[in-house]
Parts: C-alpha cells; structure tokens; sequence
C-alpha cells in the first residue's frame, strides 16, 4: 500500500513538471494593436438636427488618426491635420483666396474611467501655414476715352509651430464606434511676411498725351508668439479597425 502511494505521488510530481514546462516554453501571446480614424461631427450634427445658423467652434485639425502598438498598455500615438481654401469675389472687382494647413504629432497615456468612458493625457508638437492674397481694382472714367484705375495686390503669409498638452475624453457607443472631445494649451511662435503693391494708371483722354503708371511695393515682416486654448466643445466621431 505504502509502495503504490509512493508511486502515484512520483508520477504526480512527474506530470505536475511537465506541464510547467510545457507553460514556461510557451510563446507570449502577439501584442493587440489598433488604428483608428476620428473626423469633426460638429458640422454634421448641425445638419442632421437643424441647428439653424449656429456658428461652429474652430478646431483646425478636421482629421486625426491614431496607432495603439499593443491595446493593453493604453498608450497611443496621434497625428491630427486639417486643410481649407476659401475664395471670394465681388462685383465692385475685390477677389481673394486663402489657404490654410494644420498638422500636428503627439504622444498619450490612456486611462479607464468606467466600462465605457476613456480618458487621454499627452504633449503635441503643432505645424501651421496660412496664406492669404487679395486684388482689389477700381477706377472712374474721364470724359469719353479717359480713365483712373488704381489696383491694390496684398499678400500674406504666416508659418507658426509649438507645443503644449491636450487632455481628451472618449465615450464608447459600441466596440467599433467612439466619440470623443478635446482641450488643448499650445504655446506658439509665428512668422508672418506681409506684401502690398499698389499700381495705378492714368490717362487724361487726350490723344496727345500720353498714359502713365506708377507702381509701389511695400514689404514687412513680423514675428510674435502667445497660447492658443481650445474648449472641448469639438466632436469627434472615431471608427477603430
């Protein structure tokens, strides 16, 4: 009896060290990573519910994609860029167009609050351009063939970077689908170079004299710095994949 006892504890043991072996020779399992993509809502719930002509919040960063290397470890890279071009014309003969291009990179920890609220705390490093170009022409007539027409070219570029924290919160509708807001505190510096030519034309109508012109240019440069604040008033909708 003794004997048998014996021999089922050593086959026991036996087992018992295999198995922990086989555990401990096991491969650790593949980081879960994840993407996802977040695009401002603002404009399209205004749509959907008929706000009227509310103005939106400005958030100049219209896209942002975000890279978690492993789910677990709740930490998360993000890049957000924005871009708009806007003209205008009159029929008083003023024409313009602005551009504007926003990109910024930034780096975060996440943390749980709850089953279905998620919380973000990072630094960013911010990139803009903005430039801005506007003619405006006019002129009178001079007796029959006579004119004076004075055109005005202004143009502007500004070019800015920075840096600063952002504190973000998302809620989760399902496993697939967040949304998300933001506040942000950059610390900024900018460049801004400002052109304005001035060309005029003039001509009495008298066909012995002749037209003469003048053009002027005018140059400036300026440099500046400050903060930026943005409100969470901004919604993001977020697709993960």
């Amino acid at each position: 009896m003794l004997k048998k006892s014996l021999l089922l504890g050593f086959m026991n043991l036996c087992l018992l060290n295999v198995f922990a072996q086989s555990k401990t020779g096991e491969k650790p399992e593949k980081p879960v990573r994840q993407h996802s993509i977040g695009v401002q809502a603002n404009a399209l719930t205004r749509q959907l519910f008929n706000f009227g002509n509310t103005n939106l919040p400005v958030n100049p960063y219209l896209v942002k994609y975000s890279y978690r290397p492993n789910v677990s470890k709740k930490f998360e890279f993000q890049t957000g860029v924005g871009y708009t071009n806007t003209n205008g014309e009159d029929n008083d003969g003023f024409k313009s167009n602005s551009n504007q291009f926003d990109i910024r990179v930034g780096a975060f920890k996440k943390f749980d609050l709850g089953s279905r609220f998620e919380a973000g705390l990072g630094m960013d490093v911010i990139y803009g351009s903005t430039s801005l170009k506007s003619i405006n022409r006019t002129g009178v007539t001079i007796g029959q063939t006579g004119f004076d027409s004075t055109e005005v070219i202004t143009s502007s570029t500004m070019d800015y970077y920075g840096t600063g924290p952002q504190l973000n919160l998302t809620y989760s509708i399902s496993k697939k689908v967040t949304i998300g807001t933001e506040t942000t505190l950059y610390f900024r510096r900018s460049k801004q170079k400002t052109s304005a030519t001035i060309n005029e034309v003039f001509n009495t109508g008298n066909p012995e004299a002749s037209t003469t012109s003048k053009t002027d240019t005018e140059n400036q440069s300026t440099k500046s710095g400050g903060t930026s604040l943005t409100s969470p008033v901004i919604l993001f909708l977020i697709i993960k994949f």
